[in-house]
């Protein structure tokens, strides 16, 4: 039992339409990254025969390795402006970027286009990461936040699951540019869901200045490090997802 005295079913079932509506994009948008990024070095370093690119590994590394950082970077600022714009604006913005970088990464050949193409994709994305978070933030309160965001994460590993699942049987039946087809069409379902389905919550616009909101920003990330125990579960976190992703960049 929880500690408002509501079984795991009960609060589940307290959950409104807004943060269902945003677990399920969230699932939608890790399946198309996922279902590109699990195979995309084996792509890029692939024989042009059997249809990848045949691109050295200094270069997949620059793509795979730079792009990704700036992805995870960029949430920082996108935030703020999504805050400004609003999340339902913001969101069609994202899901516009990613389908476009994502069906024509699949048409791209040079190094030059495949790069700008893939930074498409993680602006896009980097757009989407904030606003999906604050989403289920405003749709859950103290009762609900816990469960609530253990279910959002858990849309993130069955998302995970299925977009290289899909890939791998695609992509080795149809050939490579198919699971960029996927990514794009699974994007776009993820577009008419915010257009027809998607209701903006109620949120009240920040007064201060799109640079003080960001320097404030900054400055509360290096607050938070001075935080010993914080500083060493970064530290831990970091170690494991540098592991983890060589089981793609290397």
């Amino acid at each position: 039992m929880s500690e408002n005295n509501k079984s795991f079913l009960q609060t589940v079932k307290t959950l409104n339409k807004t943060f269902w509506t945003a677990s399920f994009m969230e699932l939608m948008e890790r399946w198309a990254w996922y279902g590109i990024y699990t195979l995309f070095g084996l792509y890029l370093v692939g024989s042009t025969d059997t249809g990848g690119l045949g691109f050295n590994h200094i270069q997949k590394g620059s793509i795979m390795g730079n792009i990704v950082a700036i992805l995870y970077l960029l949430p920082l600022f996108f935030g703020e402006i999504a805050d400004r714009i609003g999340y339902k604006k913001s969101l069609i913005v994202a899901y516009v970027i990613m389908i476009l970088g994502y069906y024509f990464l699949g048409e791209a050949k040079t190094f030059s286009s495949v790069y700008v193409l893939f930074l498409l994709v993680a602006v896009g994305a980097a757009l989407f990461k904030p606003v999906a978070s604050a989403i289920v933030a405003r749709s859950t309160d103290e009762t609900t936040g816990t469960i609530g965001f253990g279910v959002f994460y858990m849309m993130v590993n069955i998302g995970g699951f299925i977009g290289p699942s899909m890939s791998s049987v695609l992509r080795t039946t149809y050939g490579w540019k198919i699971i960029f087809i996927q990514a794009a069409a699974v994007i776009t379902i993820n577009l008419l869901v915010v257009l027809f389905f998607f209701k903006e919550p109620k949120v009240e616009k920040p007064k201060e200045s799109l640079g003080v909101a960001l320097k404030k920003s900054i400055v509360n990330i290096f607050e938070a490090l001075k935080d010993t125990r914080l500083s060493i579960l970064l530290l831990l976190m970091i170690g494991f997802w540098t592991m983890f992703n060589q089981l793609f960049n290397t």
